[in-house]
């Protein structure tokens, strides 16, 4: 049967990682590793390098603290390595991914200043704010699945934005 590589990508409750599983079909015993490829808009590679995905590793990847300082909009590109590759196989798959983690959690902090002191409400700036961040983790995700990883960094922008100059908006 042929081998057709596939992953899925979710970020787990670290909002720094990356977590790949390995959904391929088929099999190649052959098969010798992964290497991962991590572009951002500008097709430049996040962290600068390729990461090496070798087989004793299993089905899960953990990529530790790349997810910094902030979310990002990736095209991941993933690639395995045969050493007699079996004709009609697929060694190749990229999933675009959109990452908010880091953006959850800092619309998260605001909630919880309202929770803190309800005072907050009266300030129509800060909920007006509060509703820009709410509304670009949405446009993010939305821009992903149109496969517009562009759209979505630059949604992810405009929050961290925020979120570096929080004492001018919050």
């Amino acid at each position: 049967m042929a081998y057709s590589l596939d992953f899925s990508v979710s970020q787990g409750a670290n909002v720094k990682n990356i977590i790949l599983t390995d959904t391929s079909t088929g099999s190649d015993p052959a098969l010798t590793g992964k290497t991962v490829y991590l572009y951002q808009t500008d097709n430049t590679l996040l962290g600068g390098l390729p990461i090496n995905w070798p087989l004793s590793a299993g089905s899960t990847l953990t990529i530790s603290d790349i997810l910094v300082p902030w979310d990002f909009s990736l095209n991941i590109l993933v690639t395995a390595q045969s050493s007699s590759p079996i004709p009609g196989s697929s060694y190749s798959k990229n999933h675009l991914a959109t990452f908010t983690g880091n953006s959850n959690s800092f619309a998260y902090s605001l909630l919880q200043q309202i929770s803190s002191n309800q005072a907050i409400t009266r300030d129509t700036n800060y909920l007006y704010n509060l509703a820009l961040v709410n509304s670009d983790i949405l446009n993010a995700i939305r821009a992903n699945d149109f496969g517009d990883i562009g759209a979505a960094q630059e949604a992810l922008n405009r929050i961290y934005n925020f979120y570096i100059n929080r004492s001018l908006y919050f």
